[in-house]
């Protein structure tokens, strides 16, 4: 019952969302007709079309720890009220679906105490993250205000930007945008997983120029290497290494399934 609820709240939400173009263009998460391939094709053509044109580009892949648990439940009703527009009935009907909730832990045959639950949207259900893409509405806000380009999937973002020229304040930009997404992140109880966020220079055919700048603050993120999304590429655009690892792992599926051949 409990789903059948969600889901048909969840139909209305939509509708109002996209009658009023509330949710953000650029999240390809919990969206239909949006995927991890949609996401990653906007963002490398846009890169391409950079280098093509002879300039450099940076992709700055940002990942957040344990997002979805740590959603403030006090912060995402004011977003629903003020960011979103949703009043009086319908406001008190989110704050009544939050409240109260518990949780406990399983081992065996052993179960612990339930514990308050006052933070996270319910994982598993099927309100919860689009609550949470509702919870990430004013960081496009953010990011667009930098004029930075960028796309999402769920928590996981990608902000890239071309690098004209030397005199350009393109790096600049980048930074302040990086700053103030740290401060609005501390904000709403959001962190970022440092082991997982990756930068990449890409630049022209024609052009060393870019491996020679300077990331500041950064640098110590740049990697020859990044995973975005699932999908290993490297400043060339190649996909060698992540073919071969698809095909490494594919033969060792295959070499397990060679032991039902006996059953068979």
């Amino acid at each position: 019952m409990s789903k059948i609820l969600e889901k048909a709240v969840l139909v209305q939400l939509q509708s109002f969302l996209d009658l009023h173009g509330i949710l953000e263009v650029f999240q390809s998460g919990f969206k239909a007709f949006h995927s991890t391939e949609t996401a990653l094709i906007k963002v490398f053509n846009d890169l391409l079309i950079s280098t093509d044109s002879g300039d450099s580009a940076i992709l700055m892949l940002l990942d957040l720890t344990a997002a979805f648990d740590t959603v403030d439940h006090c912060v995402l009703i004011s977003r629903l009220e003020h960011s979103v527009g949703i009043k009086g009935t319908a406001l008190e009907w989110f704050r009544s679906y939050l409240s109260e909730r518990v949780f406990k832990v399983g081992v065996g045959g052993s179960t612990s105490p339930a514990a308050p639950l006052s933070c996270g949207v319910p994982q598993g259900s099927i309100l919860g993250p689009f609550l949470f893409s509702l919870y990430l509405l004013p960081l496009g806000s953010i990011l667009k205000k930098h004029n930075i380009s960028f796309h999402f999937y769920a928590d996981d973002s990608q902000i890239y930007l071309p690098i004209k020229s030397k005199g350009d304040n393109s790096l600049k930009r980048l930074l302040d945008c990086f700053y103030d997404i740290k401060a609005w992140m501390a904000l709403n109880f959001l962190h970022f997983n440092e082991s997982k966020t990756e930068v990449m220079i890409f630049r022209p055919s024609s052009s060393t120029g870019a491996s020679q700048l300077d990331l500041g603050p950064l640098t110590p993120y740049v990697k020859p290497m990044v995973t975005n999304l699932g999908v290993k590429m490297d400043c060339d655009f190649q996909l060698e290494k992540q073919i071969n690892s698809v095909v490494k792992a594919s033969f060792f599926q295959i070499r397990l399934l060679t032991k039902l051949k006996p059953f068979l």
